[in-house]
């Protein structure tokens, strides 16, 4: 076993400023991950660019329209995703989205990062979504990120938190999703 940093660049679309952040990564199986010099668990920079047409692609969707969400990045298991509450989803407060919606947009954002953490992109279904609530909505949009943290053959187990514009914890919540046999839907399919 090995522990190795990284310094992750994520490459934003729509001209955002590039994110960087560092991962320490903890190889439980015993593999050996080299980088192009042949040292293991080398501290490195490692750039991801996520491609403009990919994410529109997956931002047609008509849920995400109707609620006002767009995924920002996902990669290897990792996602963040804005939402925007359109007038509609603010019930029964206005500006303020309703707690479900909340929940919606964890969820889908929870799932995305299992879709884009499988080697080969599956479907997946919710088996259950525990989420909590720390105080209420009330900005002009909200950050979602999700990490998968553990997989198994058919399931996997997420994280992911909701924060205000600001940054304030909004929601928090864990979940546990199955991979399914099925075609991914895109656009508006």
């Amino acid at each position: 076993m090995y522990f190795a940093r990284a310094s992750v660049v994520l490459i934003m679309p729509h001209g955002r400023a590039p994110l960087r952040f560092a991962i320490d990564a903890l190889d439980l199986i015993g593999c050996d991950a080299t980088d192009a010099t042949g040292d293991v668990g080398a501290n490195r920079d490692v750039t991801v660019q996520i491609s403009a047409s990919e994410l529109t692609e997956l931002n047609r969707n008509i849920l995400y329209a109707t609620l006002g969400v767009e995924v920002e990045s996902a990669c290897d298991g990792d996602v963040v995703s804005r939402l925007t509450p359109t007038e509609g989803v603010c019930w029964p407060v206005p500006g303020r989205p309703h707690g479900g919606i909340l929940f919606t947009f964890l969820d889908t954002t929870m799932a995305t990062a299992v879709m884009c953490n499988a080697e080969h992109p599956q479907v997946c279904s919710t088996v259950s979504l525990e989420i909590q609530y720390p105080q209420s909505a009330v900005a002009d949009y909200y950050l979602c990120e999700a990490r998968c943290t553990h997989q198994t053959r058919r399931l996997t187990f997420v994280r992911g938190e909701i924060r205000s514009a600001c940054g304030a914890l909004m929601a928090l919540g864990q979940g546990t999703f199955r991979m399914t046999a099925g075609a991914l839907l895109t656009g508006g399919d």
